[in-house]
């Protein structure tokens, strides 16, 4: 319908006198499925109604034409189309009028009737002298014309206009403003606008004569008032929902590759999409709540070809046919913040009478709502990370195979189909098998496939009518025979997908380290230019990236739109292969271009601002990216920032002053003594100016970074440790996937000399140019092993005392060991792991003189003073202050510490 209008019609006094005093006449139009007209309540005439008034509105269908052509009981020809009522006079003139809603009816016998509320009563002779109209208000120019010609026109306007200005003057700040603070602020000036407009006396009086302008007026004001603050709202907003938009975008791109037939939307609905996202892609183009729904009205009329002139061509759609379209159209508009949108379209719709609406524009609001928190429930799409939590259900038989029904199924599944007329499972041609084996995760079988011989059956005769015919059915049986030649691992599809691409697209990590031992290569590409290292950057499979890049695949090649694995990789919001691809170009120097440009001019940053990705963009910025590129329409990502949050890190980068690496001291100005000799490389001691406090002399510091190179490898590395990534780290000290501890050894954890000496061939390692001291530290003296223990990365900090890691290195200022870290945080875990190393001082002191039975006392961690005790911790050890840690648990009134203290050590008490 294209009024807003509704009223109750059980209470139309029309309606109401023609149920009681005219019985008769009510009766007769229900028996016979007459069409019943009622005029709004406030078009009505001030004189009494009379039959003939009742005889202009009841519908007789013609026989001929019924849905267009009616005749009144006067006698009158009527016509309706497009929901206007159409009277044509004897004189030629024509009176019409606008069907606002209609209404079926039952009677209390069953029979249904229709009830038309029409704008006018449908009377020609009938002057309409009531100033009560409908306004018809779909658009932001028909709310200033409504509010113009309504009050006294300019007043209002200058009076809005100045409560705008002041409230941007006033709200400079306003999208740093949490959300509920921000919709507060504009409530309250959509109520001072309003206050505005109703002290108009021209305005106030109208509303008397037509109480259903006030809810025009309303949405009209809400409607000037939003377009005067757009720009400074929606930034707020999207502020506010930055993060649930970059999760919604990595979602919708990573369903990029989404059919129509993967939602099950009917076929006769397909040709209606072009135009339904067309319509649906400006949304993002309009300032107001009202022009916003207007794009999801027209979308809805596109797909349902309701502005069609022909009805019988229009589509007939449900709710169920609706839900899925919109959900395609909104995953192919790429609008990057469609939580701000929505967000905006329920939230600060201000005009709504109450909370509960059931108008059109709240079905379209809702329509769209329930398609986005369908994409967001994740059920179009697999788990965010591929890798840590897809399961698949084992396979006995390729012709039993159960699949999971998925949006990324390819035809590969498809076309073991297509031989139903052979009914044979070894009729399927053997690629097809190789590449749905390799899909499943199949091994075995793909190495049976590629290793098997080619079969002699030439000598097997064919099926044909004779041996020269070529009609379809011997020609099909001759190509099936054919494809079932041996497959290799070069061997490509109708898109040019080999067995590779396959398994990479998939994440089968096992099928991938199969296919290339069997001699696949990397860098096939595919019609599309599509490399495995592509597919597995656009899937987000880290393992396979890593294992492709290791096995010697090209890190800058190029797809058919000039995109690299960093590209498609930053466009689908996959940060683990996006550090994957720079922290091994790092490692094995393979020159990646991280401002590489496609056929577009994007660079990975492009996509990663336009998205709202907040972390790649920080780590493409540390690792080079160039905030200040521009691409062919002249735009930087700085200007393609998804929000506030994104623009002021690009900014912050872009007037960032180069970093100066002071903390790199010359080798000749190292003037203090020597260290004692570690158990690899030669130790940094660094020069501090509070070396006075320090009452350790012979205390061990980190290994020193050699060159400026080292130094962004220890910030890398720092990094990697903080998000856990074992793998990557064990890369940055050139350390095995396989933790090996000799056989002699006193126990796993053991660094005792006669342990050191076994491990210098087997674990040792000398420390090449690409390779990290596992004991390098940074500015501060902090190593891997001291982030790793204040972090809480149990298997991390294991590892590294596996690879001997030095455990007694203090950092520089502090003094602090991993153990004093480890029992700040009252890590009882990692207290038990670092003190099962022989070699662990358990009585280090730190720059205050506290040693880590101290932190215990101080913290209240009686478990943890316990263990510290057993392992050899001595109590009567005072700090630079002359306290003992008995001392601190009394002061901390810490009775059941002053027990354990007590109990272990009773001469502290003397």
């Amino acid at each position: 319908m294209e009024s807003t209008y509704d009223e109750d019609l059980s209470e139309n006094i029309f309606f109401k006198a023609l149920k009681t005093e005219h019985g008769e006449l009510f009766e007769k139009a229900t028996q016979d499925g007459w069409i019943i007209c009622i005029p709004r309540v406030c078009s009505l005439p001030k004189y009494a109604l009379t039959y003939e008034d009742f005889f202009n509105h009841i519908l007789i269908p013609s026989e001929e034409l019924p849905e267009t052509h009616f005749r009144t009981l006067n006698d009158q020809e009527i016509r309706i189309c497009n929901r206007i009522i159409s009277i044509e006079a004897d004189g030629g003139s024509t009176f019409s009028t606008q069907i606002l809603f209609e209404e079926t009816y039952y009677t209390d016998e069953m029979l249904k009737y229709k009830v038309l509320c029409i704008d006018n009563p449908l009377d020609i002779n009938l002057e309409n002298t009531n100033d009560a109209s409908i306004s018809n208000i779909q658009t932001l120019r028909d709310c200033i014309d409504l509010l113009w010609t309504e009050s006294k026109g300019k007043e209002i306007f200058e009076k809005m206009d100045e409560a705008i200005k002041m409230f941007l003057l006033t709200n400079d700040q306003f999208e740093y403003n949490p959300f509920d603070k921000q919709k507060y602020l504009v409530e309250k000036l959509y109520q001072n606008c309003l206050n505005i407009c109703l002290k108009d006396n021209k305005l106030r009086q109208s509303i008397s004569i037509n109480k259903y302008l006030i809810d025009s007026i309303k949405l009209a004001v809400e409607t000037y008032m939003h377009h005067g603050i757009y720009k400074t709202l929606i930034k707020g907003i999207t502020a506010c929902t930055a993060l649930e938009d970059a999760q919604f975008n990595k979602m919708i791109r990573n369903l990029s590759d989404i059919q129509l037939k993967d939602l099950d939307i009917r076929e006769d609905l397909y040709d209606t999409v072009p135009r339904a996202r067309s319509e649906i892609s400006h949304i993002d183009c309009y300032s107001t709540i009202l022009g916003k729904i207007g794009c999801v009205r027209r979308c809805i009329s596109a797909i349902s070809k309701e502005d069609t002139r022909d009805k019988l061509q229009g589509n007939i759609i449900t709710v169920d046919d609706l839900l899925p379209m919109i959900v395609f159209l909104v995953v192919k508009c790429a609008l990057p913040n469609w939580i701000a949108h929505l967000t905006y379209m329920k939230q600060f719709h201000f005009s709504q009478s109450s909370n509960v609406c059931i108008d059109q524009d709240s079905f379209l609001i809702t329509s769209l709502e329930a398609s986005i928190e369908h994409i967001k429930s994740g059920l179009l799409i697999g788990p965010s990370e591929p890798e840590a939590l897809m399961s698949y259900d084992d396979q006995e038989e390729l012709a039993n195979a159960k699949f999971k029904p998925t949006v990324e199924m390819s035809d590969l599944t498809t076309q073991l189909k297509v031989y139903n007329k052979y009914n044979n499972y070894k009729k399927i041609s053997s690629l097809t098998k190789l590449f749905e084996f390799a899909r499943l995760g199949d091994g075995d079988k793909v190495r049976a496939i590629l290793q098997e011989e080619n079969k002699k059956e030439d000598s097997e005769s064919l099926p044909l009518c004779h041996p020269l015919c070529s009609c379809d059915d011997c020609e099909e049986a001759i190509n099936l025979k054919h494809s079932q030649s041996k497959p290799t691992t070069q061997s490509m599809d109708d898109r040019g997908f080999t067995v590779l691409h396959v398994a990479a697209l998939y994440g089968r990590i096992k099928v991938v380290d199969l296919v290339l031992e069997l001699g696949a290569d990397t860098n096939s590409q595919d019609l599309c230019g599509c490399s495995p290292l592509h597919y597995a950057a656009t899937r987000g499979h880290q393992n396979v990236l890593l294992l492709l890049l290791h096995s010697g695949a090209s890190i800058n090649l190029t797809d058919n739109e000039g995109n690299t694995a960093l590209h498609l990789a930053t466009n689908n919001g996959h940060e683990t292969c996006v550090k994957a691809l720079i922290y091994f170009n790092e490692q094995e120097v393979l020159n990646l271009n991280i401002n590489a440009v496609n056929n577009q001019g994007d660079s990975p940053l492009h996509a990663a601002a336009r998205w709202g990705y907040t972390s790649i963009i920080q780590l493409l910025l540390d690792h080079g990216a160039n905030p200040t590129l521009e691409n062919k329409r002249k735009v930087t990502p700085l200007q393609n920032a998804n929000n506030l949050h994104v623009a002021k890190l690009l900014n912050a980068y872009v007037h960032k002053p180069k970093p100066l690496y002071n903390y790199l001291v010359p080798k000749e100005k190292v003037s203090r003594p020597p260290s004692p000799p570690p158990t690899q490389d030669k130790y940094l001691d660094y020069s501090d100016v509070n070396e006075a406090n320090i009452s350790n002399v012979n205390v061990r510091e980190g290994v020193r970074p050699r060159n400026i190179t080292e130094i962004k490898k220890v910030e890398q590395l720092f990094a990697l440790i903080e998000n856990n990534e074992i793998k990557l780290i064990k890369s940055y000290f050139g350390l095995s996937n396989e933790e090996k501890v000799p056989d002699n050894a006193c126990h796993p954890l053991c660094q005792c000399a006669k342990c050191k000496e076994d491990v210098v061939e087997s674990e040792s390692r000398p420390v090449t140019d690409e390779c990290l001291n596992i004991n390098i530290c940074n500015s501060d003296g902090y190593t891997a092993l001291h982030i790793a223990t204040s972090l809480g990365h149990y298997d991390l900090v294991r590892l590294l005392i596996n690879y001997r890691a030095d455990i007694n290195i203090v950092t520089r200022v502090k003094q602090l060991t991993p153990l004093h870290i480890a029992c700040q945080n009252n890590n009882l875990s990692i207290v038990r792991l670092l003190l099962a190393a022989k070699q662990c001082n358990v009585n280090a002191q730190d720059y205050r003189g506290n040693t880590a039975l101290h932190y215990a006392a101080i913290n209240n961690h009686t478990n943890l003073a316990t263990l510290l005790l057993k392992s050899g911790a001595r109590p009567q050890i005072k700090n630079h202050y002359g306290q003992t840690c008995l001392h601190m648990a009394q002061q901390m009134t810490s009775l059941s510490l002053v027990r354990v203290l007590t109990h272990e050590a009773p001469f502290v008490l003397k």
